[in-house]
């Protein structure tokens, strides 16, 4: 992958990040006293769909310089703690990504019946100023990079 072309991934999957944050903030908004079982299952993908494409940003610049995807048994785990080893995530970073990673492995599981609104009220809190904090470091690792 060139430079361009990692800062054109960068910038396309930074741009589904604000869509799908403000998809979950807008049930988060609406769901308080009338969101039902299909609007937290919206949101629950959302979450999904949201730490996916971080994961793709942070895979792909790990790639880009030269470090090998991971292919251990916990990937995600292994993807994380390469990332803030690297300084690539900044420690205030990694507390809020291990949460949305923890979500995540959850709901791809199964293992979220019993999760509702109040469960999620605090990645829905968090959401905005990490979304914002991701943005601002992958937008630094690019002017870093800088294009051909």
């Amino acid at each position: 992958m060139t430079k361009q072309e990692l800062v054109d991934f960068c910038q396309s999957e930074l741009t589904r990040l604000d869509a799908l944050s403000e998809k979950i903030i807008r049930l988060s908004e609406t769901a308080p006293g009338t969101a039902g079982d299909i609007e937290l299952a919206a949101t629950s993908a959302f979450f999904h769909y949201f730490y996916t494409g971080i994961e793709s940003i942070i895979r792909e610049i790990l790639v880009f310089d030269g470090i090998s995807d991971p292919g251990e048994s916990d990937p995600q785990h292994r993807l994380l703690k390469t990332a803030g080893e690297l300084g690539i995530i900044p420690p205030e970073l990694f507390k809020p990504l291990s949460d949305l990673l923890a979500f995540r492995t959850a709901f791809v599981h199964g293992k979220t019946e019993g999760i509702g609104w109040p469960e999620l009220s605090s990645l829905v809190s968090d959401l905005p100023s990490f979304r914002d904090n991701f943005r601002r470091e992958v937008s630094e690792y690019l002017a870093v990079v800088g294009v051909d």
